[in-house]
Formats: C-alpha cells, sequence, structure tokens
C-alpha cells in the first residue's frame, strides 16, 4: 500500500509541498489577499480610531459647555 506525500496541484504540476515553487498565478493570487487584508486591517483601525478620537471630542465639548455654560 502507498501512501501519497502531497496533494496534487490542480494544473498537473505535481505534489504541493515545500520543493514545489508556486506558480506566477499563486503569487499573485498570495500579494492580493495580503494587500487585501493590510487593507482592510488599516481601514477598519483607522475608523475605530477617527469613532474613539470623535467620541472623546464630543465629551470634551459638553464638559466644558457644561463648565463654563453658555
Amino acid at each position: 500500500m502507498s501512501r501519497r506525500t502531497g496533494t496534487r496541484h490542480p494544473d498537473g504540476s505535481g505534489p504541493a509541498g515545500p520543493k514545489r515553487r508556486p506558480s506566477p498565478t499563486e503569487v499573485v493570487a498570495l500579494v492580493n489577499g495580503t494587500t487585501a487584508s493590510l487593507g482592510s486591517a488599516y481601514l477598519l483601525t483607522s475608523s475605530v480610531l477617527i469613532t474613539v478620537l470623535a467620541g472623546v471630542l464630543a465629551a470634551a465639548v459638553t464638559a466644558l459647555h457644561f463648565v463654563f455654560g453658555s
């Protein structure tokens, strides 16, 4: 009984593993996926920071309004 040591690649280029070099299409897909995940993480982080900053600013304005009255 033989045992397969890797999953066949869909294009038939051989088993996946450390000795198989990725195709240019796979490299582009990896770069695109990495860029998308980093971009979304940046967008989420910046959105959260902007929201927190707006909340702090609103609290400061409200506090000044109550302290000094208008």
